[in-house]
């Protein structure tokens, strides 16, 4: 099982999910556009216009950060360095 896929398993029907940029997070958003397609009902926020683009394409309902009234149930996005 992938981290994306894992990712997957926190989303519920009418959820607000954040979505994220990056090679991680557009892995996700093509995985939840799969869920999206076989009847998930959820909204997206994404951070960046590619993420926006990919979420238009796959159908995946997107809504601004500030129509999510800080609602977001999970935000799936990757980390590019971690420090201690």
């Amino acid at each position: 099982m992938t981290i994306y896929e894992k990712a997957l398993e926190w989303i519920r029907n009418g959820d607000i999910v954040g979505l994220g940029s990056g090679r991680a997070s557009t892995a996700f958003i093509q995985l939840l556009g799969d869920k999206v397609k076989a009847g998930l009902k959820i909204q997206g926020v994404p951070t960046s216009e590619d993420s926006a683009s990919l979420a238009r394409k796959l159908n995946i309902p997107i809504i601004s950060l500030e129509q999510a009234s800080g609602k977001i149930s999970c935000a799936v996005d990757g980390a590019d360095e971690v420090d201690p």
